[in-house]
């Protein structure tokens, strides 16, 4: 979390710099980026930036946590609409609109696709980490939305089924775009693959017979 004297600046200023870390881990990968280009191309002193953050990592967990924020209030406006729809559908619209939500800002799926492709498990753990009380109470929140609906079995251990949807976005997104690696993807490729996935969720890997 940025210090008290980064909140001090002008909101102009605050702008150009987060702008600036934004560009940066979007162009580079968490090992390759570079705080002196974060400060030559905000146009402050190296010192300065230690005055506003502790270090890299400060700097790039502060905008995962905007990134987080700016999500969470994406799907919110989709959980509107997706009120009075059951769990399965609901679920299906949340994902959809995740990678909408993705397409629409491509310096934050940028940044995503670096965190998901970094040899750094430490690194990984981190970021999970650092939201991980938020994405614990928002699953657990579904998760029982499921069950009072009758779509999820009632006897379902609610913390391990929590922690496997928040680490399913990672692994689903990743392998989206690996697949199109081009970007050559429609709409209805995206909704295919999304359908799929809703589909193991709902009936499993077990074969009935």
């Amino acid at each position: 979390m940025p210090k008290e004297t980064f909140f001090n600046l002008q909101e102009e200023k605050q702008k150009r710099i987060l702008g600036c870390i934004f560009d940066e881990f979007s162009e580079h990968p968490y090992e390759e980026a570079s705080i002196s280009r974060v400060v030559k191309n905000a146009g402050i002193a190296k010192g300065s930036f230690y005055q506003y953050f502790e270090d890299k990592m400060d700097m790039y967990l502060y905008i995962i946590q905007l990134i987080a924020d700016m999500k969470l209030k994406y799907l919110e406006k989709i959980e509107v609409k997706l009120e009075n729809v059951d769990f399965f559908e609901y679920f299906r619209g949340l994902y959809y609109g995740g990678f909408r939500f993705a397409n629409s800002h491509p310096k934050i799926s940028k940044i995503g696709m670096f965190l998901m492709r970094s040899n750094s498990d430490e690194l990984k753990r981190t970021v999970v980490e650092t939201n991980y009380q938020l994405a614990i109470e928002f699953y657990t929140k579904l998760i029982e939305r499921g069950i009072s609906e009758g779509a999820i079995r009632s006897d379902i251990n609610k913390e391990l089924l929590a922690n496997l949807f928040i680490h399913m976005p990672t692994n689903v997104v990743d392998f989206f775009f690996k697949k199109y690696e081009s970007g050559s993807y429609n709409d209805k490729e995206l909704k295919e693959m999304i359908e799929e996935m809703i589909d193991i969720l709902k009936y499993g890997i077990g074969n009935p017979s």
